[in-house]
């Protein structure tokens, strides 16, 4: 359900972004922006009380008109489990100037785990596909929509487990707000 309604949020958000874009408005990034962006999330969990509950905020800079420098730290909390990861990025925006744009960005990203069983690190590197909407010279609308993952986890004591996945699909996508300060 949670994603059909974040599906429909999305159509109807840029069902309403103009094929024109306003360059001279100050919508839009350029050389030495600075902007923030984040999510929080509330999950149920199916056949269980537990509800999984995650927060990551994240910050960047505009070193180009073209490429942004990010840092983002994420936490999750579900029952007695808990991670946290912390993680830097680049990103290639095309048209960032402009009202509506999109990049292609990658990341890496280090952290740590504990559940009722045992103590992890975590590693994951990331490249991914987003587009943004200026809804005003400050804020814009934002959905990363796909995204090729690898993770690697390593249990104390224990050997690494790796995992790749391509995000492609509806469930994939996450909203996001960018303030631009």
């Amino acid at each position: 359900m949670k994603k059909i309604i974040l599906t429909a949020a999305a159509v109807f958000a840029f069902s309403f972004a103009n094929a024109q874009d306003k360059k001279d408005s100050g919508m839009g990034f350029a050389k030495g922006d600075f902007y923030a962006s984040g999510s929080v999330s509330t999950e149920s969990v199916s056949g269980g009380g537990d509800s999984s509950n995650s927060f990551s905020p994240s910050f960047g800079y505009f070193i180009s008109d073209k490429i942004s420098l990010s840092a983002e730290f994420a936490t999750e909390k579900m029952g007695d489990d808990k991670a946290s990861a912390f993680g830097v990025g680049v990103a290639y925006h095309f048209n960032a100037g402009n009202q509506f744009s999109s990049h292609i960005g990658l990341s890496l990203a280090t952290g740590s785990g504990t559940t009722t069983a045992l103590d992890y690190k975590l590693t994951g590197l990331s490249l991914g596909y987003g587009i943004k909407y200026f809804v005003s010279s400050h804020f814009a609308l934002m959905a990363n929509v796909a995204a090729l993952n690898y993770v690697s986890v390593t249990p104390d004591g224990g050997d690494a487990v790796n995992s790749t996945q391509l995000g492609l699909d509806l469930s994939n996508i996450s909203l996001g707000l960018i303030y631009k300060f």
